[in-house]
């Protein structure tokens, strides 16, 4: 059967070349074509589950609406800004192939209970994110956007995102870092 099938592909692809026609064009523009039509409407999704999934206060709004190119905001214990770091990531992993990274200044303050990845489980998997827990990433595969944790547990870790680039980086307790740290990392922002 399978061969049957091989010989019929074949005679179909002679005739449409007898005629001129690129039939593996043609079907790749529908393909893409049918691509796009499945992507916008996913897209759609994604951006209406990510609004129903982190409502912000309004000093978190506040936060999200900032548009300099450094924003801090603090305040004590509990007032929601590691939620609104990770909200704002999410936020922004519906546009094509953004790309964050969120510090902290320990493993432990990533995989620890509470931290960064147990709190990114209750949000980011209900917006299509899968994560790889090897590489500390989330990846959203409706737009290609990436999230991932990194911290500055010894003295040359900050060596270990040279040359790359982020759209946004993020600190979660930004004081827990030393200024040439925060330079040279926010210097990956691009």
């Amino acid at each position: 059967m399978a061969g049957l099938d091989k010989g019929w592909l074949a005679a179909v692809n002679a005739s449409a070349k007898a005629q001129g026609i690129d039939i593996h064009a043609e079907m790749a523009q529908q393909a893409l074509e049918q691509a796009k039509q499945a992507s916008e409407e996913d897209l759609e999704d994604m951006r209406a589950r990510v609004e129903a999934i982190f409502t912000p206060t309004e000093r978190q709004a506040a936060f999200l609406e900032s548009t300099a190119f450094e924003t801090l905001f603090g305040g004590a214990a509990g007032g929601g800004k590691s939620h609104a770091l990770m909200g704002l990531a999410l936020r922004r992993s519906v546009l094509p192939r953004h790309t964050s990274i969120l510090f902290r200044e320990t493993f432990r303050q990533i995989n620890g209970a509470d931290g960064l990845a147990q709190k990114s489980m209750q949000m980011y998997p209900h917006a299509g994110g899968t994560y790889n827990g090897s590489e500390h990433r989330w990846s959203f595969p409706v737009t290609g956007s990436q999230v991932y944790f990194a911290h500055l547990a010894n003295r040359n870790a900050y060596l270990a995102q040279q040359g790359l680039a982020f759209q946004m980086v993020g600190f979660d307790e930004l004081t827990h870092f030393s200024e040439s740290d925060y330079l040279f990392l926010i210097s990956r922002a691009r």
